[in-house]
C-alpha cells in the first residue's frame, strides 16, 4: 500500500484525482497543514504511517519547490530523517514551482470546471513565477473561487498526457506513482 504526505488540502484533492487515474489501489494521503509543518514534523508523520497503517510499504513525500532549488528541497527533507529508520521505502517528489503549474497545462479542463472557454497559458509553465496566482486570476475572471474542490475537479478533468508534455516535472511524479 502507498502512503502519501502532501502540504495541504488542495494538494490532497489534486493528487488523489491524478492517482485515481493512474492506479487501481487508492493510497492513503495525509495533508499536514503546510510546507513548514511538513518539513518540521516529517519524522512524526512517517511514524504516523508506521503505526496507523501496517500494510504501507512506500511513502511518497510531495512538496512544492516554490522558489527553492528542487535538489535543495529534497536534501532538506532527507536531512530531517537523519538517524530515523522506517519499515517502508520513502521517496521524495518536489514539484517544479507549485502543484497549480500542472493544473494550468490543460485549459480545456479548467474551462470544463468553470463552464466557459479558457485561453491557454502560453510559454513554459514551469517558468511561471507564481502559478497559483495565475490560476486564481483565470478563475476570478470566470467568477469562480479557487477551492480545494475546484482544484480536484480540474485535476480529474485534465489530460495527463498534456500535463506531461507541458510540465516535464509531472513525468517524475508519474514515474514515482508507477514505481509503487
Amino acid at each position: 500500500m502507498l502512503g502519501i504526505i502532501v502540504e495541504g488540502s488542495y494538494d490532497e484533492k489534486i493528487i488523489r484525482a491524478f492517482i485515481s487515474r493512474m492506479r487501481s489501489e487508492d493510497p492513503v494521503i495525509r495533508p499536514v497543514g503546510g510546507k513548514s509543518k511538513l518539513g518540521k514534523k516529517l519524522p512524526g508523520w512517517l511514524e504516523y504511517f508506521h503505526y496507523q497503517y501496517k500494510d504501507i510499504d512506500k511513502v511518497l513525500v510531495i512538496r512544492d519547490q516554490d522558489q527553492e532549488c528542487i535538489k535543495t528541497v529534497v536534501e532538506k527533507l532527507q536531512n530531517k530523517l537523519a538517524g530515523h529508520r522506517y519499515p517502508f521505502k520513502i521517496k521524495f517528489c518536489a514539484i517544479k514551482v507549485t502543484i497549480e503549474t500542472w493544473l494550468l497545462a490543460d485549459e480545456r479542463a479548467i474551462g470544463n470546471v468553470v463552464g466557459q472557454h479558457v485561453p491557454p497559458v502560453m510559454g513554459s509553465l514551469e517558468d511561471i513565477e507564481n502559478p497559483k496566482d495565475c490560476l486564481m486570476q483565470i478563475l476570478t475572471t470566470a467568477k469562480v473561487g479557487y477551492t480545494d474542490e475546484k482544484a480536484g475537479q480540474i485535476a480529474a478533468a485534465a489530460d495527463l498526457e498534456k500535463i506531461a508534455y507541458r510540465c516535464p516535472g509531472f513525468n517524475r511524479f508519474r514515474e514515482d506513482i508507477q514505481d509503487c
